[in-house]
């Protein structure tokens, strides 16, 4: 029953029966499929990777294998269309709903220790739902459905996420435990409190949103929520969707609530000494209002399962090794919005494969083109500023932002700034997540029926 909440998956140290369909079973056959490894200087948007990212590309520990991402949309599609992806997020709902009561519970009462239902899903238990094209897929087109469903759904995110999966961490602490105190003031980082992802933790609070690039009308994204809208009123209607429609139908959805943001996710697929596979799904935690340090994914995600794996050698258990790294976008190599995460890959010694989607690299010629855009706003903002400084502070104010030359509105310009091969690289990234969209919005369709 893998729709069950209380479905718990097999005991990674019990021994199971041999799965002649596991990952593991099936890997060489299936990764038949994957294209060639990139070459270390392999340019995507006229651009090459740095040296950073280069040196990722030579570790023969980790051959980089970029994955299309239209194949598999349109697979998730049928998917939405045949109630497959509308079961497996009913389900996720449930786990995190069963999940949070056991919390709570615990909580209430400190002294009862009762165990967290499990919630991650086991690749067996996606291979149930998803049926024969799933168990055919390679592994990095795993990936990136496991990556589009953590979007999807702030539940299957949850679940499948730091501290949840495969499995919470014997020691009962925080997935965050032993964190390095915040480098900009040396305090305790505050993320070392939580017992969930940090990422799903800040996704639940955070108002849903869909911004209107990700459903211009005429589009498919677009056509399948003016249907969803239909569904969920009982009413046809021509016009456009507005973002009170999309409201309506984000609040519906609860916890299967999408991501629309610029955050990346990634997933790692570990195995168990029975070589059971689950996959670990999570994204990367930016600076915000919660004063956590930041993480890039791969490192999100890499730290949990060396986390998890040193507490389970404590507990006589054995450890979980790693099959392979998706990540929607490349990993980053340096320069701004950059963490090196090209070298925390080549740090770990242990062979996987990095399977990506998306082009990330720094275009040399992308923050001289937006310094040049701030100063010449600054000097507009000067020269505004000399002749209204005889009318008072508030209607001083009012002149910039009407003019566009506020402090935050000159940022918000400068960011908007993007030469020709970073546009290409953000129009990669937006294409991803209007089709994510457009694959939930069939989903709840069907969830609705």
């Amino acid at each position: 029953n893998p729709s069950g909440a209380d479905h718990a998956h097999p005991d990674p140290d019990k021994p199971a029966h041999h799965d002649p369909d596991s990952a593991e079973a099936t890997r060489e056959e299936r990764n038949k499929s994957l294209p060639h490894p990139e070459a270390a200087a392999q340019e995507h948007a006229s651009l090459p990777p740095d040296d950073v990212q280069q040196a990722v590309r030579q570790d023969p520990n980790h051959p980089v294998h970029r994955i299309e991402l239209d194949p598999v949309h349109d697979r998730m599609r049928g998917w939405a269309e045949d109630g497959s992806l509308g079961r497996l997020l009913e389900s996720a709902a449930e786990r995190k709903l069963a999940s949070d009561e056991a919390r709570k519970a615990a909580e209430d009462d400190p002294g009862h220790h009762a165990e967290m239902p499990p919630t991650a899903f086991t690749e067996r238990e996606l291979r149930q739902v998803l049926g024969d094209d799933f168990a055919r897929m390679n592994d990095g087109e795993r990936g990136v459905v496991v990556a589009t469903l953590a979007r999807m759904s702030l539940a299957f995110h949850e679940d499948n996420g730091v501290g949840r999966s495969p499995e919470p961490a014997p020691d009962g602490d925080s997935p965050y435990k032993g964190a390095p105190p915040r480098k900009k003031d040396d305090l305790p980082d505050p993320i070392a409190e939580l017992d969930i992802s940090a990422g799903a933790d800040s996704r639940e609070s955070a108002k849903a949103g869909w911004p209107a690039d990700h459903r211009e009308p005429g589009s498919d994204t677009h056509d399948a929520l003016k249907e969803l809208r239909e569904k969920s009123t009982g009413k046809h209607s021509d016009r456009d969707v507005s973002p009170a429609d999309v409201n309506k139908l984000l609040k519906s959805a609860g916890v299967n609530k999408p991501d629309f943001s610029g955050k990346n996710y990634a997933v790692l697929e570990v195995v168990n000494s029975h070589g059971e596979s689950t996959y670990v799904v999570d994204s990367s935690i930016p600076a915000g209002g919660e004063g956590y340090t930041p993480r890039h994914s791969e490192k999100h995600l890499l730290e949990w399962v060396e986390r998890l794996n040193k507490s389970k050698e404590a507990a006589g258990q054995q450890p979980y090794s790693i099959a392979g790294l998706y990540t929607e976008r490349e990993p980053c190599g340096e320069g701004a919005g950059h963490a090196r995460c090209s070298t925390e890959i080549s740090k770990r010694t242990s062979h996987f494969p990095v399977f990506y989607s998306t082009t990330y690299r720094t275009d040399p010629e992308g923050q001289p083109s937006r310094d040049a855009v701030r100063a010449e706003l600054r000097k507009e903002q000067e020269e505004l500023l000399a002749t209204v400084k005889d009318l008072p502070e508030k209607a001083q104010k009012d002149r910039l932002r009407k003019a566009g030359l506020t402090d935050g509105l000159i940022d918000k310009r400068v960011k908007a700034n993007r030469v020709p091969n970073e546009q290409i690289m953000d129009q990669e990234m937006h294409d991803h997540l209007s089709a994510m969209g457009e694959i939930w919005a069939k989903t709840r369709l069907q969830m609705l029926s």
